[in-house]
C-alpha cells in the first residue's frame, strides 16, 4: 500500500498550507514596519499621491479641467476656493486643483527618478571605495567630497543651467546630488563586511574581489541604501520644487507645485491667490513628511541595533 503523505495541521485541526512559510518574513516585516510610530498615516499619504499621479489623466474630474468663464465667456482671474473650483482659479483663469493634481506626476517622477540615479551610480562607488581601500578609496571619495562641497540645491541649478530644462535633466541634476550620500553609506557597510569571516574564506579559496563585492558586500548594502532612497526622494521633490519656483524647472505649461508656489508669490503682497501657493505648498510639505517618516521606519526595522524595540510579536 502506497504510503500516504501527512498534512500539518493547527491547533485548530485546520490544515497549514505547504506555502504558508514562504511569505512570512515578509509579514513579519510589515507587521513590524507598520508597528513604528507614524507610518500607518505616512503610508495612506503616498499611496494617495501615488494613485493620483497614475489615475489624474484617465479619470479627469469633469468640469475641473475647464477655464472659469463669465456669461460673456471671458476668463474670471483670480477667483477664490468655491463649489466649482474647490482650489480657487489662477491668473487667466485656469482651475488651481486640476494643475495640483497634474503636477503630482512630476514631483514623484523626480523625487523617486532622482533618489534611485544617485543610488545606482552611488552604490558601486560605496563599495568599490571601502572594499579595495587604499588609493582607489582616497580619489573615489575625494570626488564625492568635491561633489558634497557643493549645496544640493545649488548643484542642481548650476547642472539644469548647463544640461536644460527637460525632466530626464533635472532628473540627473538632482540624482548627481545624491550619489555622495549614497557613496558614504556603501562604503561604510563595505569597510565592515570586509572584514567578515565569510569574506576571508572566500578570499582564501582564491574568489576573485568582484565576484566578492558582488556576492557578499553588495547584498549586505541594500539596506541601508534603501533607507537612504526614501530620505532622499524627499530631497529631491524639495529641490525639484526649488529649481520650478526660481523659473529652471519643468518647462510650462506642464504644472509643478513649485511652479503654482511661484505664482503665489506674485500676487501675495496684494492679498489675491493665496490659493496658489497654500495648496500646492502643503502637497509639498505632506509627501515629503511622509517619505521621511517612511525612511525612518523602514531604518527602525532593518536596524538591528534598533530591531529590539519592536519585537514582542
Amino acid at each position: 500500500m502506497a504510503e500516504q503523505a501527512t498534512v500539518e495541521t493547527t491547533a485548530g485541526g485546520y490544515p497549514i498550507p505547504v506555502d504558508s512559510g514562504r511569505f512570512e518574513p515578509l509579514r513579519i516585516f510589515m507587521r513590524r514596519f507598520l508597528r513604528v510610530r507614524l507610518v500607518k498615516p505616512a503610508v495612506i499619504i503616498l499611496a494617495a499621491f501615488v494613485l493620483i499621479a497614475v489615475f489624474v489623466d484617465l479619470f479627469p474630474i469633469p468640469g475641473f479641467e475647464e477655464q472659469a468663464t463669465d456669461d460673456q465667456g471671458l476668463y474670471i482671474s483670480w477667483q477664490s476656493p468655491n463649489a466649482d473650483h474647490p482650489f480657487g482659479t489662477d491668473k487667466i483663469g485656469r482651475d488651481t486643483m486640476s494643475r495640483v493634481l497634474n503636477a503630482t506626476r512630476a514631483a514623484l517622477a523626480v523625487g523617486f527618478g532622482a533618489s534611485l540615479f544617485g543610488a545606482i551610480l552611488g552604490l558601486p562607488i560605496g563599495i568599490a571605495a571601502g572594499y579595495s581601500r587604499g588609493i582607489v578609496d582616497e580619489a573615489l571619495m575625494r570626488i564625492m567630497d568635491a561633489v558634497l562641497a557643493f549645496p544640493g540645491l545649488i548643484l542642481a541649478l548650476a547642472l539644469v543651467s548647463v544640461l536644460g530644462r527637460d525632466i530626464i535633466n533635472i532628473i540627473v541634476a538632482v540624482g548627481i546630488a545624491n550619489i555622495p550620500w549614497v557613496a558614504r553609506i556603501a562604503r561604510s557597510m563595505a569597510l565592515s563586511v570586509r572584514e567578515q569571516d565569510y569574506v576571508l574564506a572566500g578570499q582564501t579559496i582564491g574568489a576573485g574581489n568582484l565576484r566578492i563585492m558582488m556576492r557578499y558586500v553588495l547584498p549586505n548594502s541594500f539596506q541601508p541604501v534603501i533607507v537612504q532612497v526614501s530620505l532622499g526622494a524627499g530631497f529631491a521633490i524639495i529641490a525639484e520644487a526649488g529649481l520650478s519656483f526660481l523659473g529652471l524647472g519643468i518647462r510650462p505649461p506642464d504644472p509643478t507645485w513649485g511652479g503654482l508656489v511661484s505664482e503665489g508669490r506674485q500676487v501675495i503682497i496684494t492679498g489675491n491667490g493665496w490659493w496658489l501657493w497654500v495648496f500646492p505648498g502643503a502637497c509639498i510639505a505632506l509627501l515629503v513628511w511622509s517619505l521621511n517618516i517612511i525612511g525612518d521606519g523602514l531604518r527602525d526595522v532593518l536596524d538591528p541595533r534598533l530591531r529590539g524595540a519592536l519585537e514582542g510579536d
